[in-house]
């Protein structure tokens, strides 16, 4: 009896010893077969513009005298317009010689001939490839080459078109000259009055604008003036080199369009472009994360989610500037997960 008690015990172990290894078993079975895996969107790195725009208030004034001050430093080389003379907008003034542009010049026509060079040498290789005289990789180095140069003849041109630009100082509007402050060989500085241009009538908007809008805005830029009985469109006649000590800001001074109902003294709303990146790549600003201050996303690769810290530059409400060497051919985590981690595993939403 005491035998059989002993086996029934014995047997008894064994069972639930049996069933709780089971229950593990199934219960780690089941745990891995209940692993969530997100489902994310992606979307491609793209080549956009933004353009971010403030509102000013302005202040509407009887057309005045605009202040012309050169762009760039040098020596007048010609004088064209006197006191009491007519001129109309965009009429040349006056004419600078600055050694600046000469350098530019040099560098502009050997980029010029550095480029011809190297499109030479491509024709020739390819030629020589054609004929099975070089390899393909011999060949690619040629082409790489001549690209190489035509971009750097394109940024030489660009900064001395610029610069060459700035070489004439042009009215920006049409008027009478009432002020002439250069005369012929004079030396002439960004901070040098050069011209007073008195306007035919009409009104102008007087406004501020800060250091970042300063660096897009150009004299004859068209901006808005939001009026009472409706927008209204206003041209940039003036904008000052120094910042005013009352309000902290660059003066502007705009030439309002004719027809508009507005009187002198009122105070309107102008809108105008604040900063600008055009032509950038960009990626959707739902995608940007960020850790201690430090900008991140992820990156959609082989159903994994790869953490990335990138560069950003300015942002709207859809995109934002990316600065970071990222391809169109890479795919950006755009939806957020709590379960998103670099390495996981992720579902890509299908389109």
């Amino acid at each position: 009896e005491y035998m059989k008690k002993g086996v029934i015990i014995s047997l008894s172990i064994v069972a639930i010893l049996i069933a709780i290894v089971a229950y593990r078993f199934l219960s780690t079975k089941q745990t891995k077969t209940e692993v969530y895996v997100p489902t994310v969107e992606t979307a491609h790195v793209e080549n956009k513009d933004i353009v971010l725009y403030t509102s000013q208030i302005a202040t509407v004034e009887a057309a005045e005298s605009v202040h012309i001050y050169p762009q760039m430093s040098g020596e007048i080389l010609t004088l064209n317009k006197k006191l009491g003379d007519r001129v109309e907008q965009g009429e040349e003034l006056a004419s600078i010689k600055a050694d600046t542009l000469e350098g530019l010049k040099i560098q502009m026509d050997q980029a010029r001939i550095g480029m011809q060079d190297a499109q030479t040498n491509y024709t020739r290789t390819k030629a020589l490839f054609d004929a099975a005289g070089v390899s393909q990789q011999v060949l690619e180095q040629a082409a790489s080459a001549s690209e190489n140069a035509k971009l750097a003849y394109t940024a030489a041109k660009t900064q001395y078109d610029i610069q060459k630009s700035y070489s004439v100082i042009k009215a920006p509007i049409a008027g009478t000259v009432e002020k002439v402050g250069i005369e012929v060989h004079n030396i002439v500085s960004p901070q040098v009055e050069a011209f007073i241009v008195t306007a035919d009538g009409g009104l102008t908007a007087k406004f501020g604008i800060t250091s970042d809008s300063k660096e897009v805005l150009n004299v004859g830029d068209e901006i808005t003036i939001q009026a009472t009985g409706g927008d209204v469109k206003a041209h940039i006649s003036e904008i000052s080199n120094t910042i005013s000590a009352t309000t902290g800001l660059y003066d502007v001074k705009a030439g309002i369009d004719e027809g508009a109902n507005l009187s002198v003294n009122s105070k309107v709303k102008v809108s105008l472009i604040d900063k600008q990146a055009l032509g950038v790549k960009v990626i959707p600003i739902s995608a940007v994360n960020f850790s201690k201050e430090k900008p991140y996303i992820y990156l959609y690769k082989d159903g994994k989610a790869v953490k990335t810290e990138v560069e950003i530059g300015i942002y709207d409400s859809d995109f934002a500037e990316l600065k970071s060497e990222l391809g169109a051919e890479d795919e950006v985590i755009t939806t957020w997960s709590s379960e998103l981690y670099d390495g996981a595993e992720v579902a890509k939403k299908q389109q």
